[in-house]
């Protein structure tokens, strides 16, 4: 029982088959000019590439299948995604028929589709020495509630990693509204 004024968030995890709410931002009808990944699986930002690809190769294949278009996971591009505190990952150029490039079809009309900035959980001693998401017990993702005191650790983290790439991510939202434009 809640006593009044007192605030509560409810959160919902919109990964239902690749663990991200991408096909749903992906909708033709939506033409997102760019999408914000943060992944907050407990080993995304673990030494292993490949925990980080469980999202965005999974949303590049589902791309391609649905013929919607998204960016190219390279592996020069992949190398070490998870370790860094910001990768972005920008859609090929539209091709002269005005589809899309990246990893399926169009759209039309010049979109190339989205921009992906992908952002994994990542420790941050400066912010929480005790707390490692890869290693922390209680920090699986398959718990169905968190104490709270927990759940605002855990939040203060992924504000701190969202924060160390801020200029990154600034810069990649005035980049895609500049592309709008044109």
């Amino acid at each position: 029982r809640r006593s009044r004024g007192e605030e509560v968030l409810r959160l919902s995890d919109g990964g239902l088959h690749i663990n991200a709410p991408v096909p749903a931002l992906l909708r033709p009808d939506r033409r997102a000019d760019l999408i914000v990944l943060l992944d907050a699986r407990p080993r995304a930002g673990e030494g292993d590439d490949d925990e980080s690809l469980d999202v965005l190769k999974p949303s590049q294949e589902y791309a391609a299948k649905a013929g919607l278009p998204f960016p190219k996971c390279t592996p020069e591009l992949m190398s070490g995604v998870g370790r860094r505190p910001c990768t972005v990952l920008r859609p090929s150029p539209p091709s002269p028929d005005g589809c899309g490039g990246g990893g399926g079809g169009g759209g039309g009309g010049g979109w190339a589709g989205p921009t992906v900035a992908y952002v994994p959980l990542r420790r941050d001693e400066r912010v929480d020495a005790e707390l490692d998401p890869a290693t922390t017990e209680w920090c699986v993702f398959t718990e169905c509630a968190y104490e709270p005191a927990r759940f605002r650790r855990l939040v203060k983290l992924a504000e701190a990693n969202a924060a160390e790439c801020r200029d990154t991510l600034l810069q990649t939202l005035r980049d895609a509204l500049q592309q709008r434009r044109e």
